[in-house]
């Protein structure tokens, strides 16, 4: 009897043995991989052609840990004068954009890799546009004053998308989400009195939606980007 316990300890302890070692070989490794490049650096083709508000935007995407990235992209607006904007005089500004992605794991050769990220975004806009306002009363004449907007928007998103991978270093990131933009809008004073009437086909007409107001965000990827 004291030898077949014996026999049976020794049992355990060999299967023990064994599941411990495929414990520490299997799953002793993090439950994340590292994948893909450790930075990329991007130029978004979608803000430079962006129809409202145009201009370049580079972003640098760095890895901390496994498939997780933080994403920084920074971009500044500019007036190309495109003819259905007659109106607008001038357009500046910049936007700030950071961003926590986290890639999905691809085992075999990776030609596409999926992720989804939380983003948060803060733009600064400065336009001057000239309209046509009423003076004298309804009954009154019609007068072009210019007058400048200034707005602060704050952006929170949530956005899915993929990059495809061409050769060793280059890919084409393409997303699409959905979040929530506060912004604030302030109008230059015009003269008393004037009544606003048209600027034309442009969004920012005078006295719309100041000084606060709360507008569903899409935002859309397309960038051009080069891993490393």
């Amino acid at each position: 009897m004291r030898n077949l316990v014996c026999i049976n300890l020794r049992i355990w302890g060999l299967i023990f043995t064994i599941s411990s070692a495929f414990s520490v070989t299997s799953f002793g490794q993090p439950l994340y991989e590292e994948q893909g490049a450790d930075r990329v650096i991007r130029l978004s083709l979608g803000h430079l052609f962006d129809p409202l508000t145009p201009g370049p935007h580079l972003s640098y995407e760095h890895r901390t840990r496994g498939n997780i990235y933080l994403r920084h992209e920074v971009g500044v607006f500019f007036d190309y004068n495109y003819p259905d904007q007659e109106s607008l005089q001038d357009l500046g500004g910049f936007r700030l954009r950071t961003a926590r992605r986290k890639y999905h794991n691809n085992p075999g050769i990776i030609r596409q890799r999926h992720y989804h990220e939380f983003a948060f975004d803060y733009r600064l806009l400065n336009a001057r546009v000239e309209g046509d306002f009423i003076r004298g009363g309804f009954n009154g004449f019609t007068q072009r004053i210019p007058y400048g907007i200034v707005q602060h928007s704050f952006s929170l998103n949530y956005i899915r998308g993929f990059c495809a991978i061409f050769g060793e270093h280059w890919q084409l990131d393409l997303g699409l989400g959905v979040g929530l933009r506060l912004n604030n809008r302030n109008y230059e004073e015009v003269p008393e009195g004037a009544i606003f009437d048209t600027n034309g086909s442009l969004f920012w007409q005078y006295g719309a939606r100041e000084p606060w107001h709360l507008t569903l965000s899409v935002p859309m990827i397309l960038a051009l980007g080069y891993q490393f």
